[in-house]
């Protein structure tokens, strides 16, 4: 089972996710987080293997705590959402 982390500051966004990956039995959907502040404390208490992690949220983006984040959980992944279309926001 892989578990997952799903941080978006849109609440639409987070429910949406985990009802499409909720439906897949391989995956667990363990929480979410509406923002840096919530993730870092969620990961810092449960174990995940993914988090989908939005790049813009208000006061920390996504971008800011992926280091935060690994050097909490070095082993989980993490898939950036965007709704950027500029290349040069993920570089």
């Amino acid at each position: 089972m892989i578990k997952l982390l799903i941080v978006d500051d849109h609440e639409v966004i987070r429910d949406g996710l985990k009802k499409i990956l909720a439906s897949d039995p391989l995956l667990s959907v363990e929480g979410t987080a509406s923002n840096a502040e919530e993730a870092i404390a969620f990961v810092s208490s449960v174990n995940v293997d993914v988090i989908l992690l939005d790049i813009s949220m208000p006061g920390r983006s996504g971008l800011d705590i992926i280091g935060e984040i690994l050097r909490i959980q070095s082993t989980a992944r993490i898939i950036m959402l965007t709704m950027h279309k500029e290349i040069q926001i993920a570089m």
